[in-house]
């Protein structure tokens, strides 16, 4: 996916918060937030000097709103995929995590370490979003191999049923109250940010996890680590 393309998609994002003139606060997290229900996720995560980056964005976006659900730096990821998303019908616990994590070695035996560039924030009426941009296609091949190998692994799985991946962010905050006390002034600070560099990230390796909707820290479970080739 070009660069062009992911941006489009961040920037639709930004005009639909933009027009709503409101977020949808309160529907998501306080919804979930005691859901026992679990994902099994292949994610990678930000370096030390973009989780800083982050950091010091969210403190400003807390002295604005302290009441909403702000990410720490341990929860910082970006989802290369969701293979089985969380739902209720499906017991993740009960799964045999070899043949996933077989397939997830097998297709990454050819694909080398990459760069995402973490550049600019985005919004939707959920929360906010850090953008990435990977700097060439190897996120793109990465995904497909392991779309591949997992549909040719015959196990469980829900790829792409909800939406197929092509972006590169880092949800950052989520909304939890039911209003935000300084709307406008939220508002205006994010715009103002819309542009701001968080740095660059080597995607070195990726993680296979088992977690719940938000991917709280004390609510994720590592299953694996799986090297990407040295560059």
């Amino acid at each position: 996916m070009s660069h062009d393309k992911i941006a489009a998609t961040y920037d639709r994002l930004w005009q639909e918060a933009i027009k709503a003139k409101a977020f949808n606060v309160g529907t998501d997290l306080l919804n979930q937030q005691d859901d026992s229900k679990r994902a099994i996720s292949l994610i990678c995560r930000p370096s030390r000097a973009v989780q800083q980056a982050i950091m010091r964005f969210l403190k400003q976006a807390y002295q604005l709103e302290p009441d909403q659900y702000y990410y720490q730096p341990t929860e910082f990821h970006t989802t290369i995929l969701s293979i089985i998303s969380c739902a209720s019908h499906i017991d993740t616990s009960q799964l045999s995590y070899t043949p996933y994590i077989e397939a997830i070695e097998k297709a990454v035996r050819t694909i080398p370490s990459f760069q995402i560039n973490y550049e600019g924030i985005t919004a939707s009426p959920d929360g906010v979003m850090i953008q990435g941009f990977p700097d060439d296609s190897t996120l793109v091949l990465l995904r497909d191999n392991i779309r591949k190998n997992i549909k040719e692994a015959d196990v469980l799985n829900t790829l792409d049923q909800r939406y197929k991946a092509h972006t590169a962010h880092i949800t950052c905050l989520r909304f939890q109250q039911s209003y935000l006390k300084h709307r406008k002034d939220f508002f205006n600070f994010l715009a103002e940010n819309r542009s701001l560099s968080f740095g660059t990230s080597k995607i070195s390796e990726i993680e296979l996890v088992r977690n719940n909707w938000f991917m709280q820290h004390d609510q994720t479970e590592q299953i694996a680590t799986v090297p990407l080739l040295s560059t």
